[in-house]
């Protein structure tokens, strides 16, 4: 899933699928005893935040980035020899199925999640295009959230993406390329008008209609520059008035020109209007 966003993005082929297993609650206790026992045998070549955070959470020093913390972690023992048998048949499949797929990855034994709801695999989407934050995108097994947050032991999978790198690695848009403009911008004067407006900006998005909402609590002239600053081709305008009448005021941006439609049939005229511009261009 995350690979195939990646991929619809065209940014697939610019990072790298990193893979790991932590193990389960049979083998990780016995992993992080063969390594806090080789970091505290290595303490005084580790830096005071490393030597620290071995007592509380010594799967979490693996993530140290310092030079000379790095030259020890590299000697440090392997999760992967610790796996217990299941687990390593688990691993062996996922990695199948990623094969089965062509999902190219390569295998990271330091690549670890310090919380205690993490269970077997483990992964990251890095690139080298973006210096030292290298992570774009990461996740794994949640198998122990839904019952640490007082729910039945039901396995799950989970991953977040940061936005931001992901920015930063889009090209820019083509030279001459406008953004996508909204086809409406939808203007509530009121938080009654809001709750109006809400299911009508649901239905037209539903249609492919692309459509912008206002908040409800600014004043009508600021709003119909906002909608000119987006290059609305119309702007929807409901408030008390309009309410009470069951009605909303279609404005063309472009002549100035409004007139009403029913509430009810709004979502279906914007619709309609959308196809029309659609079908001219």
């Amino acid at each position: 899933m995350l690979v195939e966003f990646f991929r619809a993005l065209e940014l697939a082929g610019r990072l790298q699928l990193q893979l790991n297993s932590l193990g389960d609650a049979k083998c990780r206790p016995v992993y992080r005893e063969q390594l806090l026992e080789y970091l505290r045998a290595h303490a005084a070549a580790l830096c005071a935040e490393c030597r620290e955070r071995a007592e509380r959470n010594p799967l979490r020093v693996l993530d140290c980035k310092n030079p000379a913390c790095r030259r020890v972690l590299d000697a440090a023992p392997s999760v992967q020899e610790a796996l217990c048998d299941d687990c390593r048949r688990h691993f062996a499949d996922v990695r199948e199925y990623l094969d089965a797929m062509a999902v190219p990855y390569v295998l990271n034994h330091r690549l670890v999640r310090g919380l205690d709801y993490y269970v077997r695999t483990t992964f990251e989407l890095t690139t080298v295009e973006l210096g030292a934050q290298n992570a774009v995108a990461g996740g794994g097994r949640y198998d122990g959230l839904i019952e640490l947050l007082g729910g039945p032991p039901d396995p799950g999978i989970g991953f977040a993406i940061g936005i931001e790198r992901v920015v930063l690695l889009l090209p820019p848009p083509a030279e001459g390329r406008e953004g996508r403009k909204p086809f409406a911008f939808l203007i509530p004067l009121g938080a009654p008008a809001l709750r109006a407006l809400l299911p009508v900006a649901t239905a037209a998005r539903a249609s492919a209609v692309t459509v912008e909402l206002g908040y409800g609590d600014r004043k009508l002239r600021s709003e119909l520059e906002r909608a000119n600053r987006l290059g609305a081709a119309w702007a929807v305008i409901v408030g008390e008035t309009e309410l009470e009448r069951g009605e909303a005021v279609l404005r063309d941006m472009a002549s100035g020109a409004q007139h009403t439609v029913a509430l009810p049939e709004l979502a279906r005229e914007l619709a309609r209007r959308f196809e029309v511009e659609r079908s001219r261009s």
